[in-house]
């Protein structure tokens, strides 16, 4: 702020001193004008005026009101300033300003009167004004007589100038000279610092040659008696008359910053008065000398201040002398005194702990206070300390002990006291009009202006001050409050006006009664796992990342803040609220719990015992994470606890998310491998390529051995370079192998009780699964290490409850003996015991997700597998069993029949006729009431199925249900049957769709609420040349209006070998509600039982282009040249771009097993496929990570540490909710050999005491590994 006084100060000096130059030290008479002051003649031509006036910033406003048209003047030889037009004959200008470049100045000798010739070389400089061009600088290089014209005359008008020196001026010279001539002076430390100032008064002035001075130094006036501190002035020369004199003035270095001298004389001319006067402005750039103070204190070079404006918060100081040979002197407390300029208040001075060479001045309040050395309080500086403009405070007032540092957290534990806090913000008296902000946030994000209360109340108790309650909902709150005039908002550019604003954190240590969670935990080795904090306390809020799943603990907490009861995940309910934009579940992989999100927001936990009593957790992605993409979302995030194949995915994106665009991110990248402590360059494991958008692309290297986690550190800098946050993110990276058969005692279920066979392409597994409403039938064995399989029988075996206690029944099945048939007394887990062995086959026992009842009880008494018609409009339900780890999306029902010949079923296009449905319950559980059609109208036997897609912790599944529906006519009557599917909310089933005649008969006005069907077929040719058929069915409501149409295309021809057709379901609305394409692909087929077939790119162009949308599921049918089906592959067309990868699964009782290795989209968009008999898909990248992840979260040690007696054997076995259907291979290792051995089917043979770790590495079909270990201790 000083130095732009000083700046202002500076640029009046030289107002000033041009002022003198031009009539104030010098009278020079008007060329026009006679003694008498009678104007002889008008002037008109060339013309200058020189008297202007000049704003505070030393910009020219324009002439002074009283200025005239000259075309004679007189100037200092230091320079002069002028407006130049041209004149009429009336003296009126013609036009705009003269500016320099249209002008010549020319140098007309130093005689009596200016002589002819014209010296244009070397006599000066003809320059714009800056900031105004059109005025002209004039520089003159001698005195004399100048001459102005125009460059390009014609003739000889012009202006003349008579140049002279000033009655007091400065000059770098002793004697006076143009180029030592000077207004101002730049003094450096390698100049002598000398300069002169010389006075000349004219012959007829009488004067006593006195002068007055005044110095001004860094913008205080100085007594005279201190001027010998700044400069050393002595006479060199004096005349007799004391008309001429020359004062040498010697500069000191680093006495001063800015120093400006005033020179004043008075005498009299003929009668009038003369007193000139002049100013010169020295600015001194270099080191200073004398004590200095600066509040800078991380810079070391900066060279302090004779003053220093600091607020009580900030006690921190440098004091220091610049010295001979700029070497510098830094003070410490004990050598120097301080004291309050006004005698109130107390100071004291102590160094600082915290830096070295800082003190720290401490007051008592604010106000000024003055530093000295103690031998030479002359030489001082002024602090000037006052309170922050704005700040937060325990007192009511501003005081130095109720002061709260921002950058230091509050902390309270209680909310009956220490919880009421002050913002006072110091307005300034002439800002009359104000407004006030407040912006408060959580760990979890930015909180809603409507909700602020819920965390703190505030309250406005004065101009400027507020009282602040805190509460104790959240741990931490960040509280910024702004204060400032309406309009004020320099984040966005306005910055005209006044404000003020402050940052606080607030911690809460209490605990808060009731229904509370704590996420107080550390990381502890020997547990292997997070552990909660001592002092752990709980709050009524808490929040939660996309990017890392967090560990809670969610508790019943009494007044006094000790915990009552502890909940598990059972106990408790999670609900997203209605910011929230996906779902949630509880995860309890141990002691404590973790959240999986899906989506961002809030969302409400509870204990199922008291549903008013909530915990409200927020979700948001972390500041920097890793992504399958380069996109912030839900399906693309790397949570930290997934695992990336970099068999499938070695692409990764590191994005920055919600950082403040005015901090400057700097990145870290490191690498951690499996079961290693030392450091590794990262450069062996992956590349970073930065995009330049903010973003960096890491590429995985897939020839790397090892398994291990990518890692990146995100550091946030302000614009003082300091760290003002840091994040991470991870995700581990892990390559795919083969796995083995489970061995030991074993299963398979969902095995058809009345026409029982052993499956020979689905792994055996310990643990399995079982619907409580289906006849359930199960094939027990026991496998050896060379694989070998002994079938165990129902009289071998014994069902138990999860506590050993005999239930139920197992008996063998009537048709074959070797299979079991299984009752239970209801849902839950069981055991199957071999009675030889006592080893167990782990059973759980369910009902399914969705399924048909004749009621809207989800029981096994009201489950329904078929209905038989007996009258027309017959009613039953499908219900929504959700669960409290699941939940249920994208319900559809379908109808269909199975056709004779044809393995796969036919789905009918539209539904009205067979049956409607409406949802009669909109809340969990979800009840849909089905209603069938007249029974006349009705197929002897058709099914009704029910789609859905389960979203559970681990990822995205699709399940179904089936109902099927008998009449006792013939089945003539059940017409013909239609392709296709249709599903919604408000209605769906299926109907079947005559084939019209070549002439229709005129259909018969429907009643009301009956429909009509109209078919159209016509033959096109595409843009490939190929025929194609449509045949569009539209069916009508009773009013005409249409309420559906279907087209389906067939098209001839579309490959070699192969044929297409297209449907596309629209609604009313004419948008598409299905899009569905059947393609049949004939091969040849070999020995091998696997055959390929490829979904050509040309094909799919034509499929799309026929239904008019790219969102189409495509169905392709393998067949032999006999006709026979071989397999079907269903896939999408969005998914088959090139490059793309999929993943090949087999569709195997409703569930997905992985098959092989993702194959890739060639450059043409073409995808090959081998496989052998059955259903399949190709699943996209996110699909296949959302199975993978399914799978991979069931790959756990039915026990993770196991005892056994040296000599015993016993097997180490992986927990039963694992599907050995995805398994190809399991392999053992032992660390410790001669401790324990470990054969490949998991039998561990103690041989001597001591802890070993067995590592089980599992290797799903597809290659993806996981290992996990258990712990063996031989006693």
């Amino acid at each position: 702020m000083k130095k732009k006084l000083s700046a202002l100060f500076m640029v009046f000096a030289m107002v000033l001193s041009l002022f003198s130059g031009l009539g104030v030290n010098t009278v020079w008479a008007d060329a026009n004008e006679k003694e008498g002051g009678d104007t002889e003649e008008v002037i008109s031509g060339l013309a200058a005026m020189d008297w202007l006036e000049w704003d505070d910033n030393g910009n020219i406003k324009g002439p002074n009101e009283q200025a005239t048209w000259m075309k004679g003047l007189g100037s200092v030889v230091n320079g002069t300033t002028l407006l130049v037009k041209e004149l009429d004959a009336k003296g009126n200008p013609t036009g705009g300003a003269i500016r320099a470049d249209a002008l010549t100045l020319a140098y007309c000798g130093d005689g009596e009167e200016p002589n002819e010739s014209l010296q244009t070389e070397n006599v000066g400089s003809i320059a714009p004004v800056e900031n105004n061009e059109n005025y002209v600088q004039l520089k003159f290089s001698h005195i004399g007589w100048y001459k102005l014209y125009l460059t390009n005359r014609t003739d000889s008008d012009e202006i003349t100038i008579e140049v002279g020196y000033k009655d007091l001026g400065f000059y770098t010279t002793e004697k006076k000279t143009p180029e030592g001539a000077i207004d101002s002076y730049e003094y450096t430390s390698e100049k002598d610092g000398v300069i002169y100032l010389i006075t000349s008064a004219p012959a007829d002035v009488t004067w006593d040659g006195n002068e007055t001075w005044q110095v001004n130094v860094d913008g205080k006036n100085i007594d005279e008696k201190l001027y010998s501190k700044y400069f050393a002035k002595t006479i060199v020369q004096h005349d007799d008359s004391s008309q001429e004199k020359v004062y040498q003035l010697t500069l000191k270095k680093g006495t001063f910053e800015w120093l400006d001298i005033c020179v004043k004389a008075q005498g009299t001319l003929n009668g009038d008065t003369w007193n000139p006067e002049e100013r010169l402005n020295v600015h001194y750039e270099g080191k200073m000398s004398g004590l200095r103070v600066s509040n800078d204190i991380d810079n070391t070079e900066c060279e302090g201040d004779k003053e220093c404006w600091s607020q009580v918060i900030y006690p921190m100081h440098r004091f220091m002398t610049w010295q001979e040979g700029e070497t510098q002197k830094i003070y410490r407390a004990s050598e120097l005194k301080a004291e309050p300029v006004d005698e109130n208040g107390t100071v004291r001075l102590k160094d600082s702990a915290e830096k070295e060479g800082i003190v720290e001045i401490l007051v008592s309040d604010a106000g000024d206070y003055k530093v000295y050395v103690k031998d030479d309080s002359t030489d001082y500086v002024t602090i000037h300390m006052s309170y922050p403009e704005s700040a937060y405070y325990t007192t009511e007032n501003p005081s130095v002990a109720g002061l709260l540092d921002g950058a230091e957290n509050y902390t309270f534990n209680s909310t009956e006291s220490g919880n009421v806090l002050y913002f006072i913000a110091n307005i300034p008296e002439d800002v009359t009009e104000i407004e006030s902000e407040w912006y408060v946030s959580t760990n979890a994000g930015d909180v809603a202006k409507d909700d602020i209360e819920r965390y703190v109340s505030i309250e406005e108790i004065g101009r400027g001050k507020f009282k602040l309650t805190l509460k104790d909902t959240t741990e931490y709150l960040y509280l910024l409050g702004k204060v400032h005039q309406p309009g004020f908002d320099p984040d966005h550019g306005q910055t005209e006006g006044w404000g003020t604003a402050s940052w606080l954190t607030t911690q809460f240590t209490g605990s808060s009664a009731g229904f509370s969670v704590t996420q107080n935990f550390h990381w502890d080795d020997n547990a292997g796992h997070m552990v909660i904090d001592d002092k752990a306390h709980y709050t009524k809020e808490g929040w939660g990342s996309l990017n890392h799943q967090q560990t809670y603990q969610f508790a019943k907490v009494a007044k006094d803040g000790s915990v009552e009861k502890v909940y598990k995940k059972d106990e408790l309910t999670i609900e997203p609220m209605t910011d929230a934009t996906g779902t949630a579940f509880l995860v309890q992989p141990d002691d404590y719990i973790r959240i999986k999100f899906n989506g961002t927001g809030e969302y409400k936990i509870y204990a199922k015992e008291n549903p008013d009593d909530a915990v409200i957790v927020s979700a948001d992605f972390n500041k920097v994470g890793l992504y399958t993409a380069e996109k912030v979302s839900a399906d693309t995030v790397c949570d930290s606890e997934s695992t990336i194949w970099k068999d499938e995915c070695n692409v990764l994106y590191v994005i920055p998310y919600g950082v403040d665009e005015n901090l400057t991110k700097k990145y870290k990248f490191f690498v951690e491998p499996a079961d290693e402590d030392r450091s590794y360059d990262i450069a062996d494991f992956y590349t970073v390529e930065d995009l330049k958008n903010g973003n960096h692309k890491i590429t995985i290297n897939k020839e790397q051995k090892k398994n291990f986690t990518v890692g990146v550190t995100m550091e946030l800098y302000n614009e003082n370079h300091d760290k003002v946050d840091e994040t991470e993110a991870g995700v581990w990276i892990q390559s795919k192998e083969d796995y083995p058969q489970e061995q030991g005692f074993v299963a398979i279920a969902d095995i058809d009780r009345e026409n029982p066979e052993i499956p020979t392409d689905i792994n055996w597994y310990s643990n399995i699964g079982a619907y409580y409403t289906d006849e359930v039938c199960i094939v027990f064995a026991t496998i050896d290490s060379d694989e070998r399989k002994n079938i165990v029988t129902a009289d071998q075996l014994l069902l138990t409850d999860s506590e050993g206690n005999p239930v139920g029944s197992i008996t063998a099945n009537a048709k074959d003996g070797r299979f079991c048939d299984l009752t239970f007394p209801g849902i839950g887990s069981y055991k199957v015991v071999n009675k030889e062995t006592d080893e167990v086959v782990n059973l759980d026992v369910y009902y399914r997700e969705v399924a048909f009842y004749k009621n809207t009880t989800v029981s096994k008494d009201s489950y329904l597998s078929s209905v038989k018609t007996d009258s027309d409009n017959q009613v039953f339900y499908m219900v929504e069993n959700a669960g409290s780890d699941y939940t249920i999306k994208s319900v559809e029902l379908y109808a269909g029949i199975y056709e004779d010949g044809k393995e796969e079923p036919t789905y009918f296009t539209d539904s009205t006729k067979y049956f409607n449905y409406e949802v009669i319950n909109a809340s969990e559980p979800y009840v849909y009431k089905i209603t069938l059609g007249a029974k006349a109208d009705l197929p002897e036997e058709f099914f009704i199925e029910v789609k859905a897609k389960i979203q559970n912790a681990y990822g995205t599944y699709d399940t179904d249900g089936y109902v099927w529906i008998y009449t006792d006519k013939d089945s003539s009557d059940s017409g013909n049957t239609g392709g296709g599917s249709s599903g919604g909310s408000t209605g769906g089933g299926s109907t079947v769709t005559p084939t019209p005649e070549p002439t229709p008969t005129p259909e018969p006005t429907p009643a009301p609420g009956e429909t009509t069907t109209e078919t159209k077929t016509e033959i096109t040719t595409n843009s490939s040349g190929n025929t194609v058929k449509q045949e569009t069915t539209t069916i009508k409501n009773s009013d005409g209006s249409v309420a559906s149409t279907t087209k389906k295309s067939e098209i001839e021809n579309v490959a070699k070998n192969t044929s297409a057709s297209v449907t596309v379901t629209k609604d009313a609305d004419g948008k598409i509600s299905a899009a569905e394409a059947e393609v049949e692909n004939t091969v040849t087929t070999g020995t091998d039982d696997k055959v390929k077939t490829t979904i050509s790119a040309n094909v799919v162009k034509q499929m799309t282009d026929a239904a008019g949308t790219t969102d189409l599921t495509i169905k392709q049918t393998v067949k032999d040249k006999k006709g026979n089906v071989l397999y079907t592959v269903e896939t999408k067309a969005e998914d088959l771009a090139a490059g793309k990868k999929l993943t090949l699964v087999k569709i195997e009782d409703g569930k997905k097993v992985l098959v092989s290795k993702a194959v890739t989209v060639n450059k043409s968009g073409n995808v090959s496929v081998k496989a052998e008999e059955g259903e399949y898909q190709l699943l996209n990248e996110k699909e296949t990570k959302a199975l993978q992840k399914e799978i991979l979260k069931t790959v756990t040690p039915k026990k993770s540490n196991v005892s056994v007696a040296k000599g015993k054997k016993t097997t180490v076995k992986l927990s039963s909710k694992l599907d050995m259907d995805n398994v190809a291979k399991i392999t053992y290792t032992s660390s410790d050999k001669s401790k324990v051995k470990v054969d490949k089917n998991g039998k561990i043979t103690a041989k001597k005491k001591g802890n070993v770790t067995v590592k089980v590495k599992v290797t799903l079909n597809d290659g993806t590994t996981k290992t996990v270990k258990v712990k063996v201790k031989v006693k």
